[in-house]
């Protein structure tokens, strides 16, 4: 939530629509981290130097990293899941 305050009216609050599940969060991470320090050591006649890696090659190796970490997480049982909106909401129901 952003909350803006202009003079003395009431403040005026805008709230996300949009929210990324958990994978995507790590995905954003893994980009931001990598796009930072995105060189890669080649070599050429003249000597080791660097290149600049490509976003798209970026992007695409946070994915792949992040659906082989979750992938192994399922495999081994690390992966625990709650209950959803709807169940809590029955339950809640179920109660009145």
């Amino acid at each position: 939530m952003i909350e803006y305050q202009i003079g003395q009216h009431p403040p005026v609050q805008i709230y996300e629509n949009e929210h990324l599940e958990l994978r995507a969060r790590y995905v954003l991470s893994l980009i931001e981290k990598w796009g930072m320090a995105g060189n890669e050591l080649v070599s050429d006649e003249e000597g080791p130097s660097t290149n600049l890696i490509e976003t798209v090659t970026i992007v695409k190796r946070a994915f792949a990293a992040i659906d082989l970490a979750f992938t192994e997480f399922e495999e081994r049982g690390w992966v625990k899941h709650g209950p959803t909106l709807e169940q809590v909401q029955a339950r809640f129901e179920g109660q009145k």
